[in-house]
């Protein structure tokens, strides 16, 4: 018979009856314990099996993540450090001007057309390139290409129009490309000065030197050979002292700058024009 607590397994062992007993809660309670271990590796390697598929997707994915938050990172980094940088020019531009030091530096426009702004620059082609570059309004010149000294006077009733306080002229390159002799230049220039004066008393007249061309040019066309323009300057030079005019010699702004040349050897890139204002305004007093 069966006990409520107990099982009896007869066996037969050389022909010998045994009797085992067998406590049902133990038997019941180890089964259950088999279950739960069981389904726990079950689980435990389900985990594994899953992590191993899905890694590589979780990581590169991460990755992507990370990575745009890395470049973010980065990119705001390098902005930081351009600001700094910026700082740190503007800074030293300054500690420049403090000290006296020249400093040819991307100034805005705005401000040299403001320091110009009762000026009128007066020439040929290359005095056209400052409103052409924007370096000045275009009311601010009057420039036209093949200009010459001669051609000049007709031009005189558009600058008595605009009222200048400050007239900056730039002619002679196109007379002295003409083969034109220095006393007949001289004579032009006399009569140009004279009918600007007695138009315009009040204006302050500035006579800006010739400009040097390329020595490939010199070689092609004799005309412009250093001579001839020295000879061509010291004219100017002596017109502005007989009248009581000021004289500008713009070699410098030139001397080692032969890449400012456009090809054709006569003509000025935009880097030229800048620095001919800069010069105007570090070497005149223009109040």
């Amino acid at each position: 018979m069966l006990n409520k607590k107990t099982i009896r397994i007869r066996v037969k062992n050389n022909k010998k009856k045994k009797i085992i007993k067998i406590n049902t809660k133990r038997f019941f309670k180890s089964i259950i314990i088999c279950i739960l271990v069981v389904s726990s590796t079950a689980i435990t390697v389900k985990k594994c099996i899953i992590n191993k598929l899905f890694s590589n997707d979780m990581v590169q994915a991460y990755d992507v993540s990370n990575n745009k938050d890395v470049k973010k990172s980065l990119q705001n980094k390098d902005i930081d450090n351009k600001s700094s940088n910026m700082g740190s020019i503007s800074k030293k531009s300054l500690e420049g001007k403090e000290s006296g030091e020249k400093l040819y530096s991307n100034n805005s426009s705005n401000n040299k057309k403001d320091i110009l702004k009762d000026a009128i620059f007066f020439g040929d082609s290359i005095t056209e390139s400052l409103s052409f570059y924007e370096l000045l309004d275009e009311s601010q010149v009057v420039g036209i290409k093949g200009l010459n000294v001669f051609k000049a006077e007709k031009q005189i009733d558009k600058l008595v129009q605009s009222n200048p306080k400050k007239l900056f002229i730039l002619l002679g390159s196109n007379d002295v490309e003409s083969g034109m002799d220095s006393k007949q230049f001289a004579q032009n220039y006399k009569k140009l000065m004279e009918t600007i004066k007695f138009k315009m008393p009040d204006c302050k007249v500035y006579i800006q030197s010739i400009l040097p061309v390329t020595e490939k040019v010199k070689q092609k066309q004799p005309n412009f050979s250093d001579l001839r323009i020295n000879e061509f300057n010291d004219v100017l030079k002596k017109i502005a002292k007989d009248k009581n005019l000021e004289f500008i010699n713009l070699l410098p702004v030139l001397e080692g700058k032969s890449s400012l040349y456009e090809p054709d050897g006569i003509h000025f890139k935009t880097g030229f024009y800048d620095l001919w204002i800069d010069y105007l305004k570090n070497n005149l007093s223009l109040n």
